[in-house]
Protein backbone atom coordinates (compact mmCIF):
# COMPACT_ATOMS: atom_id res chain seq x y z
CA UNK A 1 0.00 0.00 0.00
CA UNK A 2 2.78 2.02 0.17
CA UNK A 3 4.36 4.47 3.45
CA UNK A 4 1.09 4.04 5.55
CA UNK A 5 0.57 1.42 5.77
CA UNK A 6 -0.74 -0.53 8.97
CA UNK A 7 -1.73 3.26 10.36
CA UNK A 8 -5.07 2.36 12.33
CA UNK A 9 -6.62 5.13 10.21
CA UNK A 10 -5.37 3.61 7.15
CA UNK A 11 -6.39 0.00 7.69
CA UNK A 12 -9.99 1.00 8.50
CA UNK A 13 -11.85 2.65 5.25
CA UNK A 14 -15.25 4.12 4.52
CA UNK A 15 -16.46 3.81 0.86
CA UNK A 16 -18.38 7.15 -0.99
CA UNK A 17 -21.62 6.79 -1.44
CA UNK A 18 -21.99 6.80 -5.25
CA UNK A 19 -21.31 4.09 -8.50
CA UNK A 20 -18.18 2.90 -9.30
CA UNK A 21 -17.00 3.64 -12.91
CA UNK A 22 -18.81 1.27 -15.73
CA UNK A 23 -16.98 0.52 -18.77
CA UNK A 24 -18.26 -0.86 -22.13
CA UNK A 25 -17.09 -4.22 -23.58
CA UNK A 26 -14.57 -2.45 -25.69
CA UNK A 27 -13.21 -0.60 -23.18
CA UNK A 28 -9.45 -1.60 -22.67
CA UNK A 29 -8.08 -2.07 -18.98
CA UNK A 30 -4.14 -1.37 -18.49
CA UNK A 31 -2.64 -1.27 -14.78
CA UNK A 32 -0.38 1.17 -14.03
CA UNK A 33 3.10 0.45 -14.17
CA UNK A 34 5.74 1.08 -11.34
CA UNK A 35 7.39 4.49 -12.64
CA UNK A 36 3.58 6.07 -13.56
CA UNK A 37 3.75 9.35 -12.55
CA UNK A 38 0.74 10.70 -13.99
CA UNK A 39 -0.55 13.77 -12.77
CA UNK A 40 -4.26 13.37 -11.00
CA UNK A 41 -6.33 16.57 -9.96
CA UNK A 42 -9.93 16.01 -7.78
CA UNK A 43 -12.28 17.93 -6.01
CA UNK A 44 -13.28 16.96 -2.46
CA UNK A 45 -16.58 17.84 -1.23
CA UNK A 46 -17.55 18.10 1.83
CA UNK A 47 -20.66 17.82 4.20
CA UNK A 48 -22.38 21.21 5.20
CA UNK A 49 -21.34 22.41 8.62
CA UNK A 50 -24.85 23.96 9.20
CA UNK A 51 -28.45 22.32 9.07
CA UNK A 52 -30.19 21.66 5.84
CA UNK A 53 -32.78 24.81 5.76
CA UNK A 54 -34.56 23.52 2.55
CA UNK A 55 -37.94 23.46 3.93
CA UNK A 56 -37.52 26.10 5.77
CA UNK A 57 -36.00 28.68 2.74
CA UNK A 58 -39.24 26.97 0.66
CA UNK A 59 -41.92 27.71 3.53
CA UNK A 60 -40.60 31.08 3.47
CA UNK A 61 -39.98 31.13 7.16
CA UNK A 62 -36.24 31.10 7.13
CA UNK A 63 -34.74 34.35 8.71
CA UNK A 64 -33.22 36.97 6.71
CA UNK A 65 -29.52 36.25 6.29
CA UNK A 66 -26.45 38.36 5.38
CA UNK A 67 -24.10 37.01 2.65
CA UNK A 68 -21.63 36.25 5.28
CA UNK A 69 -24.12 34.56 7.61
CA UNK A 70 -25.33 32.22 4.51
CA UNK A 71 -21.93 31.54 3.70
CA UNK A 72 -21.21 29.99 6.91
CA UNK A 73 -24.56 28.32 7.33
CA UNK A 74 -23.68 26.32 4.81
CA UNK A 75 -20.08 26.36 3.96
CA UNK A 76 -17.55 23.41 4.89
CA UNK A 77 -16.96 22.80 8.85
CA UNK A 78 -13.06 24.81 9.06
CA UNK A 79 -12.16 21.34 11.38
CA UNK A 80 -13.40 18.91 8.42
CA UNK A 81 -11.11 21.44 5.83
CA UNK A 82 -8.29 20.68 8.24
CA UNK A 83 -9.40 17.31 8.74
CA UNK A 84 -9.04 16.86 4.70
CA UNK A 85 -5.74 18.98 4.75
CA UNK A 86 -4.00 16.74 6.85
CA UNK A 87 -5.33 13.38 5.10
CA UNK A 88 -3.82 14.85 1.58
CA UNK A 89 -0.50 15.57 3.51
CA UNK A 90 -0.22 11.78 5.09
CA UNK A 91 -0.49 11.05 1.48
CA UNK A 92 1.86 13.36 -0.15
CA UNK A 93 -1.19 15.06 -2.22
CA UNK A 94 -1.08 19.72 -2.77
CA UNK A 95 -4.24 20.97 -1.76
CA UNK A 96 -4.24 23.46 -4.54
CA UNK A 97 -7.59 24.98 -3.66
CA UNK A 98 -9.79 25.72 -0.55
CA UNK A 99 -13.22 26.88 -0.78
CA UNK A 100 -15.26 26.88 2.50
CA UNK A 101 -18.11 28.65 0.64
CA UNK A 102 -18.16 25.61 -1.57
CA UNK A 103 -17.00 23.08 0.74
CA UNK A 104 -14.97 22.07 -1.93
CA UNK A 105 -10.48 21.53 -1.61
CA UNK A 106 -9.04 20.27 -4.51
CA UNK A 107 -5.90 18.53 -4.37
CA UNK A 108 -3.49 17.09 -6.77
CA UNK A 109 -1.03 14.17 -6.67
CA UNK A 110 0.23 11.50 -9.08
CA UNK A 111 -1.94 8.40 -9.80
CA UNK A 112 -0.04 6.44 -7.73
CA UNK A 113 -0.11 8.62 -4.69
CA UNK A 114 -4.58 8.77 -5.62
CA UNK A 115 -4.47 4.72 -5.55
CA UNK A 116 -2.97 5.07 -2.22
CA UNK A 117 -5.57 7.93 -0.71
CA UNK A 118 -8.60 6.86 -1.97
CA UNK A 119 -7.94 2.88 -2.08
CA UNK A 120 -8.82 2.37 -5.68
CA UNK A 121 -6.81 1.09 -7.92
CA UNK A 122 -6.23 3.51 -11.00
CA UNK A 123 -5.38 2.67 -14.43
CA UNK A 124 -5.22 3.48 -18.06
CA UNK A 125 -8.39 2.83 -19.89
CA UNK A 126 -8.67 2.93 -23.67
CA UNK A 127 -12.51 3.63 -25.50
CA UNK A 128 -13.49 1.83 -29.29
CA UNK A 129 -12.02 5.53 -31.15
CA UNK A 130 -8.72 4.65 -29.11
CA UNK A 131 -8.49 7.58 -26.89
CA UNK A 132 -6.88 7.09 -23.80
CA UNK A 133 -8.19 8.27 -20.20
CA UNK A 134 -7.05 7.95 -16.67
CA UNK A 135 -9.71 6.18 -14.48
CA UNK A 136 -9.94 3.85 -11.88
CA UNK A 137 -11.61 0.39 -10.38
CA UNK A 138 -13.26 -0.25 -7.00
CA UNK A 139 -15.26 1.88 -5.37
CA UNK A 140 -13.89 5.29 -3.68
CA UNK A 141 -12.73 5.14 0.41
CA UNK A 142 -11.42 7.52 2.81
CA UNK A 143 -9.48 6.59 6.00
CA UNK A 144 -12.45 6.25 9.03
CA UNK A 145 -11.25 8.88 10.53
CA UNK A 146 -13.15 11.13 7.08
CA UNK A 147 -16.15 9.10 7.68
CA UNK A 148 -19.13 11.12 7.13
CA UNK A 149 -16.84 14.30 5.85
CA UNK A 150 -15.88 13.50 3.03
CA UNK A 151 -19.22 13.14 0.68
CA UNK A 152 -18.01 13.38 -2.91
CA UNK A 153 -14.82 13.00 -4.72
CA UNK A 154 -14.41 13.56 -8.40
CA UNK A 155 -11.88 13.76 -10.94
CA UNK A 156 -10.58 10.46 -10.57
CA UNK A 157 -12.71 9.11 -13.18
CA UNK A 158 -11.16 11.23 -16.07
CA UNK A 159 -13.48 9.62 -19.04
CA UNK A 160 -15.76 12.02 -20.85
CA UNK A 161 -18.99 10.75 -19.78
CA UNK A 162 -21.01 13.36 -20.51
CA UNK A 163 -20.46 16.25 -23.10
CA UNK A 164 -22.55 19.21 -23.82
CA UNK A 165 -25.07 19.20 -26.81
CA UNK A 166 -24.17 21.59 -29.71
CA UNK A 167 -26.50 23.57 -31.57
CA UNK A 168 -29.69 24.91 -30.72
CA UNK A 169 -33.09 23.87 -29.33
CA UNK A 170 -35.98 24.18 -31.38
CA UNK A 171 -39.27 25.34 -30.31
CA UNK A 172 -41.93 22.36 -30.78
CA UNK A 173 -44.72 23.20 -33.40
CA UNK A 174 -48.44 23.45 -32.64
Amino acid sequence: MGANEGSDSDTERTPISGDEPRYSASDHWSDLSGAETASVTVTVTLRRKGPDMGEELLSGKAPRLTREQGSALVGADPEDMQAVRKFAARYGLTVTEDNPSARTLKLRGTAQQMQDAFGVQMGWTSDASGSRYLSHKGAISVPRDLAGKVIAVLGLDQRPIARPRTGTVQPASD
